[in-house]
């Protein structure tokens, strides 16, 4: 399923729409509870949903109470956030600003208001590539990278950093299986990728592949599907859409495979949207 976080009009909501959707379709379940002003989700390794909601609490949904017609936190910390990732150890990460923090997963299996094992400076949300690393998107031009030896300690500077003038505003990265990063670019049209070789070391990059719409404005926190397809959220536009690993072979301004838009969607300024394993 994609469950998609909106922080619109009112508290927002996360909708929830089976595979293959696509059109003007209803979604077929609507997350209400624990909900206000999501700027995040994202799934664990048992499949639970976490969302982080910018006015202060990280809230989880377990899957059988994702199975329920109105689920409720099975979770609740006091902490906000507009990101958050898992890392490989099950440890959860906040992005809120001024900085990224680090729970454990001891810390976050009951309700509270945990204490940060460790800090990072924050930019805006945060993914981790397929090695353990971890990346920090901007509201700005640029990506950042801390090692996974760096995590080990709070503070320090970025191994990497990448700008391009094909960033504007790609605040969460995220990775596909040969360690690619892809963003979506909230200031413009644009979704770019640049390669694991672009990004092995710091400096100015042009992006190998950059998918641009002249209909869809404002993609925000994207997603990559086990089998290589990518959904963008556009917030400006109101929808979803997903785009195929051919189509994403080549820049262009490919027709998307599924897009999910209308009325009857529920999609309020789409800003976030995940993929359940």
């Amino acid at each position: 399923d994609n469950g998609q976080g909106a922080s619109g009009t009112g508290p927002g909501s996360i909708t929830v729409y089976p595979p293959g959707s696509t059109g003007d379709v209803r979604p077929e379940a609507v997350i209400t509870k624990g909900i206000d002003n999501p700027g995040s989700l994202t799934f664990d390794a048992s499949r639970d949903l976490w969302v982080a909601n910018e006015s202060g609490k990280v809230v989880e949904y377990s899957r059988a109470e994702l199975a329920k017609a109105s689920p409720v936190p099975t979770v609740s910390l006091t902490y906000g956030g507009a990101g958050l990732a898992f890392d490989s150890s099950g440890d959860l990460w906040v992005a809120t600003s001024p900085v990224v923090a680090e729970f454990t997963k001891a810390e976050i299996a009951r309700s509270g208001s945990p204490k940060p094992v460790r800090t990072l400076a924050d930019s805006c949300s945060v993914g981790f590539d397929p090695y353990g690393d971890l990346w920090e998107g901007s509201p700005d031009d640029t990506v950042a990278e801390f090692t996974k030896a760096q995590l080990a300690k709070s503070g320090g500077q970025p191994k990497v950093v990448i700008t391009s003038l094909s960033l504007q505003g790609p605040c969460r990265p995220a990775f596909d299986a040969a360690g690619d990063l892809w963003a979506g670019n909230y200031g413009g049209t644009t979704v770019v990728e640049f390669t694991k070789t672009e990004l092995a070391r710091s400096g100015s990059r042009s992006p190998k592949v950059v998918i641009s719409s002249l209909v869809y404005v404002g993609p925000g926190d994207v997603a990559l599907g086990a089998s290589g397809d990518l959904w963008s959220p556009y917030m400006n536009s109101g929808n979803v859409a997903e785009f195929t690993p051919a189509q994403l072979a080549r820049s262009g301004s490919p027709t998307p495979a599924l897009d999910i838009s209308g009325p009857a969607t529920g999609l309020n300024w789409p800003w976030a949207v995940a993929v359940e394993p």
